[in-house]
């Protein structure tokens, strides 16, 4: 069963994710969703529930035992003899109760229902798992690249720190104390925020070897942003209503209340049984024993027909008839709105998609290349004297921001397109 978990979480969720390449230790993302499901109790659990669930539909659907009854009727209370009076016997009978109406029937569908819903439960967990090994696999990615921009930067700002303090020390240039002190302060502020981001990939390995179980001292992954991918009609505008509306349909969250309708339904059919009556049939033997001059005495067979009438609970069955059809009713709405719900987040999120790839356009033509150039002409300028190195900072300063800003943005896609792939998640039928 986890070999078909682990397959489902593939299909349904990040089926064209590359894995690594051949020979690597790194853990690709697949591999981690994998691992992940695979070694969530909860699907255990569930496993469980289901089982139990098969069981309770073969015990709904016995018929009620028969019932056996042991009577000496018409004993005379003068002598307690059995062959004083003719009347006297003993009877031996049994009665057999039938259920009311398709109850039995309609009980067993409702539990096979019930079972069939942990099957799409599982799979809304795996979508959802999916989801959040994603997410921290690109909090990882991006704090790794993060502290690799930071790094670049350290190297660059401790020459300056250096190059400052020796100027100021021989007294070559315009070089003030002043300048000493930012260069200083601007390379410690750039260590600390190194130490930030440091903990935020700690972190995220730290959540990623929880739900792996895998000790994070052994964990490798990659440094770079997963691919995740996206149904053509989800990057297209606009998006086609009549696709979208039959996705969503079919999202495990949907499909669970879809299912729990159908087992309503079920109660709304069962509670319309207690207007049929509910037939009996009873038989017995009697048994009499001979006369005091041994003359014999015949005995008797009695068999009969019962059956209760639901005259005077009949507006308490129709409050029970009308409670469990406003109990479906609720259920279908409830589903009604989260495919609207769902819609609307798909909607947003693809909104949010499309504004972050027009960023991303704009730094990658305009902003990072003119930070870069300013950054490169003040250093030069700089480094013929002809520039301060407060200037220089602020320059280096800018251009990281920039850097770190398309890398939030460039984190951002990945995680919105995750969001928009676990919305549009599709139920598929458990072998």
């Amino acid at each position: 069963m986890s070999c078909l978990r682990g397959a489902t979480a593939a299909l349904i969720f990040f089926a064209g994710a590359a894995f690594a390449q051949p020979g690597s230790t790194e853990l690709p993302l697949n591999q981690a969703i994998s691992l992940a499901i695979e070694r969530d109790p909860w699907f255990l659990a569930s496993e469980q529930a289901q089982q139990a669930q098969s069981l309770r539909e073969n015990a709904v659907a016995s018929r009620p035992s028969p019932s056996l009854s042991v009577t000496i009727a018409n004993l005379p209370v003068d002598s307690f003899s059995l062959q004083q009076e003719p009347m006297t016997q003993l009877r031996v009978g049994v009665s057999q109760a039938l259920p009311r109406g398709e109850s039995v029937a309609l009980n067993r569908q409702q539990q096979r229902l019930m079972a069939n819903r942990h099957p799409v439960e599982r799979q809304q967990r795996i979508a959802r798992v999916a989801l959040t090994v994603t997410r921290h696999y690109i909090a990882y990615a991006q704090a790794r690249q993060h502290g690799v921009l930071i790094n670049a930067n350290i190297d660059l700002f401790e020459q300056l720190r250096e190059s400052t303090a020796s100027a100021y020390q021989s007294g070559v240039g315009s070089v003030r104390q002043q300048d000493v002190l930012d260069a200083r302060l601007a390379l410690v502020k750039l260590k600390e925020q190194r130490a930030s981001v440091l903990q935020r990939e700690e972190q995220a390995l730290a959540s990623l070897a929880a739900l792996t179980a895998m000790p994070s001292a052994t964990l490798t992954l990659p440094p770079t942003l997963p691919a995740v991918p996206l149904s053509v009609e989800l990057t297209e505008s606009p998006l086609p209503d009549a696709w979208l509306s039959a996705r969503l349909t079919q999202h495990p969250s949907v499909v669970v209340l879809a299912v729990d309708h159908a087992v309503a339904d079920k109660s709304v059919a069962l509670a319309r049984q207690q207007h049929a009556p509910q037939w009996a049939l009873n038989g017995s033997y009697g048994y009499r024993a001979d006369n005091h001059d041994g003359a014999s005495r015949a005995d008797f067979f009695s068999v009969g027909v019962s059956l209760d009438l639901p005259l005077f609970n009949e507006a308490a069955n129709d409050s029970a008839v009308r409670a469990a059809f406003a109990e479906s009713e609720s259920i279908e709405t409830r589903r009604r709105a989260r495919i609207r719900d769902l819609m609307i987040r798909v909607r947003s999120e693809r909104a949010v998609l499309r504004r972050l790839y027009e960023r991303k356009t704009m730094y990658e033509s305009e902003i990072l290349p003119q930070s870069r150039d300013y950054a490169e002409a003040t250093l030069d300028a700089y480094t013929a004297a002809q520039g301060d190195v407060e200037t220089v900072l602020d320059a280096r300063r800018a251009h990281l921001e920039a850097e770190i800003a398309l890398l939030s943005i460039t984190s951002d896609i990945a995680q919105t397109r995750a969001t928009l792939a676990y919305l549009t998640t599709q139920a598929t039928s458990e072998k």
